[in-house]
Parts: structure tokens; sequence; C-alpha cells
């Protein structure tokens, strides 16, 4: 068998291409949202506003400055969220909602908990639920590239759902920590100790049999072998 993957950039270049086209589109459309932002863009260089809709009409590249960041789209969560859901055997696929009633969070005790976020609870809501071969599967899913401050918050975020889910007692749960994009896969150097990259610290640092650090590259062929299924050739 040969897992599927998925290209990141390939994808983001797609949806910025799409975003870019809507930029031309809302200006022949006379779009509400799209004629102020040309106005504050007039407003704030001092560039009359027929010359900014006559570049951009004429100017793809500098129609990206109006288009919308596909990053900003949760782009990365909602591709991921398809090619899960399009894992032969994956069943119930759900994209969770970041807050409300129907949210879920693995908290600090290891409890799985549905609903407003708990007191006292700073971890992220899970984003992902699905069955497969009858085992339920809660993931936290982050796409990160480059280095950074917000990067290493993102990177915070799954480690802290890692550690909590470690301490789950729920049977037949598994819970994902799903780390995509270059940031993960970079080797990592932790109290003078080497880590083949930020996963492998993840996994090794707080991972049991039903919690796991891991890449959607991964994620196929991990739940056949976490299955009763055989490998599809």
């Amino acid at each position: 068998m040969k897992p599927h993957k998925i290209d990141y950039d390939l994808v983001y270049k797609n949806a910025l291409e799409i975003n870019s086209r809507e930029v031309r589109d809302a200006i022949l459309n006379g779009d509400k949202d799209m004629s102020l932002k040309i106005n504050n863009y007039s407003e704030k260089y001092n560039i009359p506003q027929k010359f900014l809709k006559h570049r951009i009409l004429r100017d793809p590249i500098f129609a990206n400055q109006f288009a919308k960041d596909p990053a900003k789209q949760s782009i990365h969560q909602n591709t991921a969220a398809s090619f899960i859901e399009s894992i032969t055997y994956v069943e119930n696929f759900q994209q969770l909602p970041a807050g409300g009633q129907n949210a879920k969070y693995i908290c600090k005790d290891g409890i799985l908990y549905t609903g407003n976020r708990p007191s006292g609870n700073t971890v992220k809501s899970i984003d992902f639920y699905w069955i497969y071969d009858n085992k339920e599967y809660y993931a936290a899913h982050k796409y990160t590239k480059d280095e950074g401050g917000a990067q290493d918050n993102q990177w915070n975020d799954l480690m802290e759902f890692l550690a909590n889910a470690a301490k789950s007692r729920h049977p037949n749960k598994y819970f994902l920590a799903i780390g995509d994009g270059a940031y993960y896969q970079k080797e990592y150097k932790e109290n003078g100790i080497k880590y083949t990259s930020r996963i492998d610290y993840m996994n090794k640092t707080y991972s049991t049999e039903k919690a796991l650090a891991i890449t959607t590259d991964e994620l196929e062929e991990f739940l056949i072998n976490n299955s009763s299924f055989k490998p599809i050739n």
C-alpha cells in the first residue's frame, strides 16, 4: 500500500489563485467589501481609486495584495479534514466546532469533555473526530511551516493536547496530535538531547498506546496497522 499525501504548498497556491480572481470579480461586480478595501488603501497611500482598480484588473500580482489569505480561511485544517474523511473505512468523520456547547476538549486530568471551555482548562478544542474499525479517534491538527513565536505557540497547543491525552483512561478512544509542515520535521534539541524531529520529541516525551503525535502522511498506514483491516493494495 502506498498512502496518498497532501501537498500543502500546492493547495495554498491554488487557493490563492482563486482568491486573486475573486478580487477582480468583486471589483467588476461592485462588491461593497472590496470597495471599502480599495477606499482604505487609496486614503492610506494617497492613490486614486480609479487607478487602483485599473491596476488590479490588469496586474494579477498586484491583485494579490487585496486577496484573502488562504491561511486565514482555515485552508490547511479544511484540507486535512477532507484528506482524513477520504481514507477508506473512515466513518462518521466530523470537523468539530472550535467553541460552544458542542466543542470537545481533553482536559488536564485526561477526561474527555463536551461543552463550553471548562474552567481552568487552557488546551485548545479538539479539531477532528472519526471512527475506524469501531475505534474512536480524536485529533488536534496544526500546520506550521516556518520558525517563530506564533509557530511555537501552535506547537505548544499540540504538546498540551498530547500530554493531557496521555492521561486518558477512556476505553476504545485514541488521541492523535497531527503536526503537518516543515516545522515539525526539523531536528530538535532539548536538554542536550537531539531528536530527529519535533514529532519524534513529542512521541518520546508524551505518547502512550492511545496517544500519539503523527503527520497526515503517516495517518492512513497507522490506522491500518492499528486495526483488524488488511492493507489495501
